[in-house]
């Protein structure tokens, strides 16, 4: 990815929204992480993980932690607030003078202030001076969905490109195959050769229920190999384990059997 054009951006707060955030950004920006905790920023630069929150994310190269934050903001073009919402008027009064007069402050909390009973778009306003105070969007996602979001989100792209790679095949199809209908391409196949008996005959039910039963059989025979690795180790716990576990397939086979489903 070309991080020529990439802006600096802060994510104040080492939660796992916060961590979450600095995931994300980082995947178009530089991110400078602010968390209070020494040991919390010392693991993410060595370790490139957060070990208090969301620690088997691994977190890009673009992401580096600190615990001074004068110079997690200064000269960052986005800052996202992403702590608890009782700190807030803590951080803003403290982060303020540091801020540049073209940044854009993004508040990820929720809830209000517990002393003053504020929503918290009215500490920012309390808070910053009058220029920043037009400069602040709020963002509205949920923790979960964010994590969702960091963890599924390469999934989605892949989903995206599978719909858009199988639209396209079928439009093209649509565009480049013969618009005239002939005998062969209404034929069930396409081989040129002619059937010997109609493909519209209805096949029994049973030909369906052995198809089954051999996926059945043929998929629960695998569970008898680690059975087998193991025999010692399992000894004649693990044979009465899975006894039970393959007598009622063998008593419904048998069932079948004497049934005469299996013949068509």
């Amino acid at each position: 990815m070309l991080r020529a054009m990439a802006t600096t951006t802060a994510v104040l707060g080492g939660g796992s929204f916060g961590t979450c955030l600095a995931v994300m950004a980082a995947r178009r920006h530089e991110v400078r992480l602010w968390a209070r905790r020494a040991d919390v920023v010392d693991t993410i630069n060595r370790e490139h993980r957060n070990p208090a929150h969301l620690s088997d994310l691994a977190l890009p190269e673009a992401v580096t932690a600190t615990t001074d934050l004068a110079s997690a903001v200064a000269g960052s073009e986005i800052v996202i607030v992403a702590v608890p919402s009782q700190a807030t008027r803590q951080v803003l009064e403290q982060a303020a003078p540091h801020f540049s007069a073209d940044v854009v402050l993004v508040a990820a909390m929720k809830g209000i202030e517990a002393e003053t009973g504020l929503r918290m778009s009215e500490v920012f306003e309390a808070v910053l001076p009058e220029p920043l105070r037009k400069r602040v969007v709020f963002l509205s996602l949920g923790r979960s969905g964010c994590t969702m979001l960091a963890e599924f989100s390469g999934v989605l792209l892949i989903l995206a490109l599978a719909i858009v790679v199988a639209v396209s095949m079928l439009a093209v199809q649509r565009w480049l195959a013969p618009k005239r209908d002939f005998e062969e391409k209404l034929e069930p196949f396409e081989c040129g050769e002619k059937q010997i008996v109609t493909p519209r005959q209805r096949f029994s039910v049973k030909f369906y229920l052995v198809a089954m039963l051999f996926v059945i059989f043929d998929l629960e025979a695998v569970f008898f190999y680690p059975f087998g690795a193991l025999f010692r180790e399992l000894s004649w716990h693990g044979l009465m384990a899975i006894s039970v576990f393959t007598v009622p397939l063998v008593v419904g086979l048998v069932y079948e059997w004497k049934k005469g489903a299996l013949e068509w």
